[in-house]
């Protein structure tokens, strides 16, 4: 009802979002903040921050199976039972930008927000970002931060479902 109201929509217009893009609780059965890492993504945020992907899955081979050797195609994120796993060995590898790449290379919460968004959705860094999304509450704040950041406020109060869902995937 909240989030209706700030985006000026009706709550039937966030629910049906809801019911579009959240598959998934914001929280998995261990309390854990549901995420998705897209190996595309790591590969993308990876090589804006001038670190090699590939070097990182040669010096790693534990986790070379987690990072492609091409960005594309998207897909193959695994088990939702394992993304949780994938993140934690990506964030814990021991160089200095290996969390922050973890971090923006997951959709994170019920909404499944890309952590890159981090900045532009006005989080002082990937960490501040994903601390906002330890509750349910918090993890409506991004979801609306994200429709008006992006604009896509008027298709969400138009109904312009087709619109909305470019805009928003």
């Amino acid at each position: 009802t909240q989030a209706a109201k700030r985006l000026g929509c009706t709550y039937a217009e966030v629910e049906a979002v809801a019911w579009v893009e959240c598959p998934r609780q914001p929280f998995d059965g261990r309390g854990n903040i549901t995420n998705l890492y897209e190996p595309h993504i790591y590969f993308e945020q990876a090589q804006k921050q001038d670190i090699n992907p590939l070097e990182i899955a040669q010096q790693f081979p534990f986790v070379r199976r987690l990072i492609r050797e091409t960005p594309f195609p998207k897909g193959g994120y695994g088990k939702y039972s394992e993304q949780i796993t994938r993140f934690t060995l990506l964030a814990q590898l021991p160089f200095e930008q290996a969390r922050d790449l973890a971090i923006e290379s997951c959709s994170w919460g019920g909404w499944q927000v890309l952590g890159k968004w981090w900045k532009k959705l006005g989080y002082a860094s990937p960490d501040d970002f994903l601390l906002s999304m330890r509750t349910v509450e918090g993890q409506l704040e991004v979801f609306c931060r994200y429709v008006e950041v992006f604009d896509l406020t008027q298709a969400l109060r138009d109904r312009d479902w087709e619109g909305f869902a470019l805009g928003y995937n």
